[in-house]
């Protein structure tokens, strides 16, 4: 049964249409057949010629709703012409416009201590961004750390012990306690942010550790740094920002209140722990420029003749970082 084929996006550049395939012999294993003809279809060299174009500096990182974002996506759509995909965008042309929100926050985090107040430094110390577009937020609440945020009843493991957490900014550590090694889905950051907005927080700061977080710190940084592009009909999450702080930082707002932290993150990872509240509030500050603009997935079809209505989706990345703050030109930013 022939499909039609969808070739979205960046995928399927380096395909020759015109390659030929050895004749099939009989003698040849079916999976081996297969290999022969896909290496056919795909010249090394012309992979190699693609890559380097989308590795070039002249595009500037190919981030979304950029002069280098738009290059890529002609770039994308005049080898799908070439190679003889038809358009298959709802228009009839290659480009499936998407409209989208870029956001750059300023954040400012200040914790008060019993009448003193922290300042933490940005990015040095933390990073953060809004969940929502707005061009100022100013918020925060009571800190209350939360081990790993975790609440898997079949697993008899609850890090929230029923505490009223509504309006808290939540101290979560990334990964799982060594007693959930096997259940992965409980070290995903975006499940753990759910688990939050389903107690009310207002935020979260995850703590990165080189040893839980395979991004190292100056990676993740400059990933939350850089432009947050959502779309443009984006939900509001339920909290008001997320963000990360480094380990020493996490242990000097601790030990701010003589707590030893080391002793903290052992505690978490017994399914006794409760949740701590230090008696502290952090308060978040955080200016944003805010930007409306187009971007398009790269469209390209091989209609199928049995059942064409049906089709087979293949689909790549073809936008990126962007360039850093300060560089030039300072185009929109992306965090990935």
């Amino acid at each position: 049964m022939k499909k039609t084929r969808v070739f979205t996006m960046a995928l399927g550049l380096g395909i020759s249409m015109s390659a030929n395939v050895a004749a099939q012999q009989p003698e040849i294993p079916i999976d081996v057949r297969r290999l022969t003809a896909a290496r056919a279809w795909v010249s090394l060299s012309e992979l190699a010629a693609h890559t380097g174009f989308f590795a070039s500096d002249a595009l500037y990182g190919r981030a979304p709703g950029t002069q280098g974002g738009q290059t890529t996506e002609q770039y994308i759509a005049t080898h799908f012409r070439r190679i003889g995909l038809l358009p298959g965008a709802p228009d009839g042309t290659y480009f499936q416009k998407i409209p989208l929100r870029g956001i750059t926050a300023s954040p400012v985090v200040t914790v008060e201590i019993g009448g003193r107040t922290l300042s933490l430094n940005f990015p040095g110390d933390f990073v953060a961004m809004p969940q929502w577009p707005d061009t100022t937020l100013i918020t925060g609440g009571e800190f209350t750390f939360v081990g790993h945020g975790i609440s898997a009843p079949e697993l008899d493991w609850d890090n929230f012990k029923s505490n009223d957490l509504d309006g808290h900014v939540l101290l979560v550590l990334a990964g799982l306690p060594g007693a959930l090694n096997d259940s992965r889905r409980y070290a995903n950051i975006q499940y753990k942010l759910e688990e939050a907005v389903a107690r009310g927080a207002t935020g979260v700061l995850f703590v990165h550790s080189d040893s839980t977080v395979r991004l190292p710190w100056p990676a993740l940084r400059n990933q939350w740094t850089r432009e947050l592009v959502r779309p443009i009909d984006a939900q509001r999450s339920g909290l008001d920002f997320s963000g990360w702080v480094t380990h020493a930082t996490a242990k000097r707002i601790f030990a701010e209140v003589d707590i030893d932290w080391d002793v903290l993150v052992r505690r978490a990872s017994l399914k006794e722990f409760r949740p701590v509240n230090i008696g502290t509030h952090i308060s978040i500050d955080i200016k944003s420029r805010v930007r409306s603009f187009e971007s398009a997935n790269v469209i390209g079809m091989i209609r199928g003749s049995d059942v064409p209505e049906r089709s087979v989706v293949i689909t790549a990345n073809h936008d990126y970082l962007g360039v850093a703050r300060g560089s030039t030109p300072h185009f929109g930013l992306q965090r990935c």
